[in-house]
């Protein structure tokens, strides 16, 4: 556009008749090449632009310059001075230049609003990308996997399960304590047998009775017991006696003290029938009414007041002992339940089927089966190492959840060293009453 406003000035410039001696004197050859002064006319055979002395040529400029101004011979002669400012510059040039800067500025302004479109663009750009990338980082960072929620699933029932097992280890003990201290109903015989009686010789006959209903093996002793075992059933031969299978080797154990009634489960019965073999196999001679009518007495109290407390010192020594007994039986008693679908998941998971899971770890888990699951067997499924290769966070939260465990496996560890403790202390003391008792003979001799 602006060119096609110079060639419109430009083509009327060239139609005046008042411009025709300033175009030739500025396109012309006289602009470039020195011009005679014959071929300048008779107005420039005077000094100064012809000088006889040095032949000088007129100089176009100075023409020019004399032209524009009105000055030495042009003085008087404003026309072409008036033209050029008046009608070529302010009404042809200046106009032109003026829409030209104008056409200039609006170029540049569309020029920089499009980089202004291209910084916006890039600006927004690059808000996007950061909330984009944040929004990939919280889903990251914040968004639990399943390996994270099977942890809390497979301990749903843990802390129940070991109030239970806590319970059972009391029941345990408690038994223990009564049948030693003949206490009412602690013969393991038969209501209808007559060795149903207390006493040291009831509590034998009362134990070979359910020897020979529960446990008898008829191809013991060279098949000897073969017309005494009145079991038709093997599933509790020599149970016992036989720590491995009664209690080491079960996951789970169908024992529950928590709910009264009822007879006892076939895990209850050899449980404690292992545990009547193990500790005070032998009972205490019997103490009866006129023994502590005895007691009382002035002649034999000091007598037998000792062995009374003799007695009750041995069971308070063996119930330290029996302790761990109990404790290991109850860990492994029955639990609430809770966490079953969840445990028996991990066990396919491993290639069990749902009936030898079953038997593994029962309808309802113990305590022991559930930490087994928890520290030992869940790290053993490929799914394990798989789900490691996770977000950075959900590793670090597993790594958290395993340190839990590890936990617990810790306070397990740290409650079976007391007992060892309380074990070895007692086992000290029995030593030193040793030692006691040989400075005292000693004294008195």
């Amino acid at each position: 556009m602006i060119m096609r406003g110079f060639e419109g000035v430009w083509g009327r410039i060239l139609l005046s008749k008042k411009v025709r001696l300033g175009l030739l004197l500025l396109m012309g050859g006289a602009s470039l090449l020195p011009t005679p002064v014959r071929a300048a006319g008779a107005v420039y055979d005077i000094p100064p632009y012809n000088n006889p002395i040095c032949n000088c040529c007129v100089l176009p400029g100075e023409v020019m310059r004399e032209m524009l101004t009105g000055t030495v011979l042009w003085t008087g002669q404003p026309d072409l001075h008036h033209w050029y400012i008046e009608t070529l510059y302010q009404k042809k040039i200046e106009p032109a230049f003026m829409r030209m800067a104008d056409q200039m500025v609006k170029n540049v302004t569309n020029q920089a609003r499009a980089i202004g479109t291209f910084y916006d663009a890039q600006n927004q750009l690059t808000a996007q990308r950061s909330l984009q990338r944040t929004n990939a980082e919280s889903q990251s960072h914040y968004s639990t996997s399943e390996a994270l929620c099977k942890y809390a699933s497979l301990s749903t029932s843990l802390a129940a399960s070991e109030a239970k097992q806590n319970a059972v280890r009391l029941g345990i003990l408690e038994r223990s304590q009564n049948r030693q201290l003949m206490s009412s109903n602690m013969n393991p015989a038969s209501s209808a047998e007559a060795g149903r009686t207390l006493g040291q010789s009831a509590d034998k006959a009362g134990r070979m009775s359910q020897f020979l209903a529960k446990f008898c093996d008829p191809n013991d002793s060279d098949a000897a017991f073969a017309g005494m075992c009145a079991s038709s059933q093997d599933t509790q031969i020599n149970r016992d006696i036989d720590l491995t299978r009664t209690i080491d080797a079960p996951l789970t154990l169908d024992v529950n003290f928590t709910s009264g009634g009822g007879a006892p489960t076939v895990d209850e019965e050899n449980v404690m029938a292992l545990a009547n073999n193990l500790y005070a196999h032998d009972l205490a001679l019997n103490v009866g009414n006129s023994d502590f009518k005895s007691m009382a007495s002035a002649s034999n109290a000091n007598e037998g007041i000792k062995d009374l407390q003799d007695f009750r010192s041995a069971v308070a020594k063996r119930s330290v002992a029996e302790n761990s007994f109990a404790a290991i039986a109850a860990m492994k008693a029955a639990g609430t339940g809770g966490s079953t679908p969840y445990l028996k998941s991990v066990l396919a998971e491993l290639g069990i089927s749902a009936a030898d899971a079953d038997k593994l770890i029962g309808t309802n888990p113990s305590y022991y089966a559930q930490m087994d699951i928890l520290g030992r067997k869940l790290y053993q499924t490929p799914a394990f190492y798989a789900n490691l290769m996770d977000s950075p966070d959900n590793v670090a939260r597993q790594s958290a959840a395993l340190k839990s465990i590890s936990l617990m496996q810790q306070r397990d560890i740290y409650e079976s060293m007391q007992r060892s403790e309380m074990l070895l202390s007692t086992l000290l003391e029995m030593y030193i009453v040793q030692e006691q008792d040989k400075m005292t003979n000693e004294g008195v001799k």
